[in-house]
This record gives structure tokens, C-alpha cells and sequence, in this order.
């Protein structure tokens, strides 16, 4: 458990509360482009992401994430079975309604694309999830009380 002045719990603060003070629903809350308003945003193309999406063949290494798009060459052999795609971290966010797809564009085998919603996922460490509050006899916010969970910095996507 973990209690947080009233007037402490804010977006800005560098601590993602589910909810802050003012009842917003961080899912991130640092000083980037992608973490807006305290708000996981699309990213455009060359700006500073949020992690690296991992991709465990042999001898691969990390790609980053383009507008939460993995693009790769036409013919390229990227998956065996075993293989697992991930989205690391060392930011803490919670992830909530975001679309991650591997496509398959390849003219040579048939075309598919396997989406997966990624929803309620924390991912990169410390998210405060609020247990009570606290009021003074006046009714005004003395605090409030979070139970901390601490996610891994790696997400599997897809397995």
C-alpha cells in the first residue's frame, strides 16, 4: 500500500495513477512524445518511442516500433513455432485498447494478418491502483491510498 498526498496525485507527477486526484486514468505519466496528457498516443514515424518490440529468432535483434507497426521485408523468414513477439519497456504504462498485428504481405505465401487487442496490460514497472480515499471533516481530499503493482519491462504479444 502505498499513500499519496491528495494534492500529490497528479498527472506530471512521474508515478502512473489508476485513477489521480482528479479521476483520470493514467497510462503513462513521463516527459515524451508518446505519453501525452498522461495518455499512451500513436507515435509518428522517427520520433522517440516508448520500447522496443523483440522478436526472439536467433540471431535477431531489437526493431523498433513505428506508429505500433512492425514492417519487414517481403520473403523474409522472421517466425519459427516457438517464437515469441514482445514489447519491452523500462517506462511503466498501462495498456489499454491497443491493436498489435503481425501481416504477412508476402506475394510468394498467402497473405494473413493476426491481430491481438492489448487491454489492461501494465508493462515497465511501478502502476499505483487506487484502494480508498481519505477526506478531512470538511470533505476536502486529505489522501489517498494505492495498492502497487510492480509489471516486468517485457509484454508478450504474441506467443
Amino acid at each position: 500500500m502505498t499513500t499519496t498526498p491528495g494534492s500529490s496525485s497528479i498527472c506530471g507527477n512521474g508515478i502512473v495513477e489508476r485513477p489521480n486526484a482528479a479521476g483520470q486514468y493514467e497510462t503513462c505519466d513521463t516527459v515524451a512524445s508518446w505519453c501525452v496528457d498522461c495518455t499512451v498516443a500513436s507515435t509518428t514515424p522517427g520520433s522517440t518511442l516508448p520500447g522496443d518490440l523483440t522478436i526472439t529468432t536467433p540471431g535477431s535483434s531489437p526493431v523498433k516500433i513505428f506508429d505500433y507497426h512492425l514492417i519487414i521485408g517481403d520473403g523474409v523468414p522472421v517466425f519459427s513455432p516457438n517464437d515469441s513477439v514482445a514489447f519491452r519497456s523500462n517506462v511503466p504504462m498501462y495498456l489499454q485498447n491497443k491493436m498489435a498485428t503481425i501481416t504477412n504481405n508476402s506475394p510468394i505465401i498467402e497473405g494473413t494478418t493476426v491481430p491481438k487487442l492489448i487491454n489492461n496490460k501494465g508493462v515497465g514497472g511501478s502502476i499505483l491502483f487506487e484502494d480508498h480515499r481519505t477526506y478531512d471533516a470538511s470533505g476536502n481530499l486529505v489522501n489517498i491510498v494505492y495498492n502497487q503493482r510492480i509489471y516486468s519491462s517485457i509484454l508478450a504479444l504474441f506467443e
